[in-house]
């Protein structure tokens, strides 16, 4: 099967990787973050003139807010959690289908577990219901794990099950360059590929990774193989000029044109 893949832009440079993206021969869609599509008009112009559609936006509350969310005073928390309505509820106008936040799964006690998971599944809810489901709503999980003894993944599984939603799912963010040599891909992605709606491959070309030193085809074939139907997106790191921009893009390009003919 052909895996659904888009690039991931950069909001800081939004400009020169949509021209990137949309001189490519293969690539029509991107990621984009919450804050840019909701915020910048110039976005939807230039998503028209390079003919590129947006299969799914990233933080729909800012990483950094998310994370520390549920240890804010309950004002905040409103305060936040109407703001992220209301960008969702832009999303869902624009037709956009997929976002994704982190919700600091890895920071819940376990003292405090069943609580923190009822927070965090009725703040779900309320989002989802809020768009009437129009929206598929990912929440950030990391491979490898942001620390050793970090439980965000098998909190993530009680944190589905609680919410119990169709479109409530997981985004996997892979670093594989951080994964041990002797990581067995296809039995992690046998482990999650069911729950997932977005996988996003991270490496960095400004320190000289590219796709074949991540073993991105190890990645696409477990996926494909398993018959994963979200959206996988190509994250490359650490790029402000357009020239690199560019190389990476065409990189990509040459990835993507050899999944479509496999």
């Amino acid at each position: 099967m052909v895996l659904s893949h888009s690039v991931s832009v950069d909001g800081d440079a939004w400009q020169d990787w949509l021209y990137a993206v949309g001189n490519t021969e293969t690539i029509r869609s991107v990621e984009l973050p919450a804050d840019l599509l909701c915020g910048t008009p110039e976005v939807q112009d230039a998503l028209a003139e390079y003919a590129l559609s947006v299969r799914h936006v990233r933080d729909v509350i800012p990483p950094d807010v998310g994370r520390y969310l549920f240890e804010s005073p309950d004002t905040t928390r409103e305060e936040i959690t109407r703001e992220a309505i209301s960008a969702l509820t832009a999303l869902a106008d624009m037709g956009i289908e997929s976002a994704s936040l982190q919700l600091g799964l890895d920071r819940i006690p376990p003292e405090f577990l069943d609580t923190e998971i009822e927070r965090r599944t009725v703040f779900i809810r309320r989002l989802l219901n809020a768009v009437d489901g129009a929206v598929t709503l990912a929440f950030v999980l990391r491979c490898p794990r942001d620390f050793p003894s970090s439980k965000a993944w098998e909190y993530a599984g009680n944190l589905l099950h609680e919410v119990m939603h169709a479109k409530c799912r997981f985004r996997v963010d892979a670093y594989p360059s951080q994964i041990s040599p002797d990581f067995d891909v296809a039995d992690f992605v046998r482990s999650f590929y069911l729950h997932a709606g977005v996988v996003r491959l991270n490496w960095a070309p400004s320190v000289g990774e590219d796709l074949d030193g991540i073993e991105a085809t190890t990645w696409t074939n477990a996926l494909a193989r398993h018959g994963f139907r979200g959206e996988l997106v190509f994250s490359p790191s650490g790029l402000t000029e357009l020239d690199r921009i560019r190389r990476a893009c065409a990189e990509i390009d040459g990835f993507s044109a050899r999944l479509a003919r496999s």
